[in-house]
């Protein structure tokens, strides 16, 4: 009777066990993939807006003094 429940977690359960922690672990490396692409985006769009920001206001002064 025991072994027969070996044989079932040898060959049932640890299998998909094993097969969910690859799946887990794949979608651990796309999200981290995901979010350092945001973060990239977020990023670039921060500098542009600080950069168009500092363009309007030299323009400001330009045209006022």
């Amino acid at each position: 009777r025991i072994s027969r429940r070996v044989k079932a977690l040898e060959h049932q359960v640890i299998p998909v066990l094993e097969n969910a922690e690859i799946y887990i672990s794949r979608m651990r490396d796309e999200i981290e993939r995901e979010e350092t692409s945001r973060l990239f985006h977020v990023k670039r769009k921060k500098e542009e807006m600080i950069e168009s920001d500092s363009r309007d206001r030299k323009k400001k002064q330009d045209t006022s003094g």
